[in-house]
């Protein structure tokens, strides 16, 4: 589940080569070069309506392409956004588990999480409201990720209002070129925010001094390493334990105890999956997605268990006959 902020930049960009976020203000934006890209701060100004495609795309490289990504951040949900995720650029954004990609006024796709809670609530609208024309024709993979918005609709559905205050509008750009840390700066100026996927990932090709400070930005910290070692001591000791154990009580009927040993490993296998998940869910320090299970590893490490396992009982019983004995 650990995914660090560089493993995730497809999430937040797909394809494209930056990001741009207008912000509706004339003020000149003082940037990060980072992966976080953080707004340092920005100068006076004064609101304005958003840029156009084609204002955006006259201040970009000749022969750049923009697909238009406006987000809602008040409203019927919390966050939701408009975008035509058949465009090759969205690639990685939202991956499909079920129907498909919104391509006509009123579809949506909904994130795995809230897709039955979005049925609902459309369900639950007044008919005449503008609302319960949407319908659900798609679900994605669910991930977790900062300016994702769970709930995406085909161009033009007017469930987000860019003349709201309660908005942003976001570009994805296609560029003949890398988009250096310089063209970054000169949108910095227009009141634009960017994530730049060539400053991101090479920013001393643009000379930006790279400080340990901002090295957190590429790799939080991987929380999951303690569970991974509570992993190896629960299949390496507690498990041959406890199989000994239950070989002691069971000693009369040593094939029922063999096959409650063997039977115990996809039981334990499965339980330790699932905690590991909540836990992580909650506890990690990186951006979860999807939930992957290392197949290989795990199996590995079930094998060696039964193994010990395997090894010990035949120990224990010789003890517990010259116990007996005795």
């Amino acid at each position: 589940m650990h995914v660090s902020p560089v493993e995730g930049r497809t999430w937040e960009m797909g394809a494209a080569d930056a990001r741009i976020r207008d912000l509706g203000y004339s003020g000149n934006v003082t940037q990060d070069y980072s992966v976080l890209a953080e707004i340092r701060g920005i100068s006076p100004g004064h609101q304005r309506t958003f840029y156009s495609a084609q204002e955006i795309n006259a201040l970009l490289p000749q022969g750049s392409r923009v697909v238009p990504f406006p987000i809602s951040l008040t409203g019927w949900r919390e966050e939701f956004g408009e975008l035509d995720l058949r465009d090759p650029l969205t690639r990685g954004m939202y991956p499909l588990i079920s129907g498909r990609y919104p391509q006509a006024d009123g579809e949506l796709v909904v994130k795995e999480r809230v897709a039955n809670q979005v049925r609902s609530e459309i369900a639950s609208f007044d008919p005449e409201s503008k609302w319960s024309r949407l319908v659900v024709v798609g679900v994605t993979a669910d991930i977790v990720w900062r300016d994702s918005p769970d709930v995406i609709a085909f161009p033009g559905t007017g469930v987000v209002n860019t003349s709201s205050s309660g908005s942003v509008m976001d570009w994805l750009v296609d560029t003949p070129g890398p988009v250096t840390w310089g063209q970054v700066k000169n949108l910095n100026s227009r009141g634009l925010y960017v994530l730049s996927r060539a400053v991101i990932t090479n920013p001393r090709a643009d000379n930006i001094d790279v400080g340990q400070g901002r090295l957190s930005d590429l790799m939080h910290p991987d929380s999951s390493g303690w569970l991974v070692c509570c992993l190896l001591v629960n299949f390496v000791i507690v498990y041959p334990v406890v199989a000994v154990a239950f070989a002691y009580r069971t000693f009369r009927h040593r094939k029922l105890g063999l096959l409650a040993t063997l039977a115990a490993v996809p039981v334990g296998v499965g339980l330790g999956l699932t905690i590991g998940a909540w836990v992580l869910l909650r506890f990690s320090d990186s951006v979860p997605g999807p939930y992957e299970i290392p197949l290989m590893p795990v199996l590995a490490a079930a094998g060696i268990s039964v193994a010990i396992a395997l090894l010990a009982i035949p120990t224990a019983f010789r003890m517990i006959n010259f116990v007996d004995h005795r």
